[in-house]
């Protein structure tokens, strides 16, 4: 008799020390996994905050050229243009957007 227990008992510590190293190998692939999404988040967030300044920067850029073309805009007319050397166009066409459609159409000659 007891040497079935003695077996038992041995049976039973062999199955516990394989269910400890069974959660350790678990929880180790999950920590690695969390240091690794970590990792990937720190640097999305790096690579994110990167990019607002770019965009921070080209917007500065886009207003300082709106701007400019808002104050050349007011000097452009008809004898400014043909005292640059510009010759008036024979064929006048031009493309509009109507209203109601999306799509352009074509007018002119």
């Amino acid at each position: 008799m007891t040497e079935v227990l003695l077996h038992n008992f041995e049976y039973i510590m062999k199955v516990r020390e394989r269910i400890v190293f069974g959660l350790f190998a678990v929880i180790s692939v999950l920590f690695v996994g969390y240091v690794c999404l970590m990792e990937k988040t720190v640097a999305n967030s790096v690579s994110f905050r990167a990019t607002q300044n770019l965009a921070a920067k080209e917007d500065q850029t886009v207003n300082a050229l709106s701007s400019r073309y808002v104050a050349l805009q007011s000097g452009v007319s008809l004898s400014a243009a043909l005292a640059m050397g510009l010759q008036p166009a024979s064929v006048s066409a031009f493309v509009t957007v109507p209203a109601e459609s999306p799509a352009l159409s074509f007018n002119g000659f």
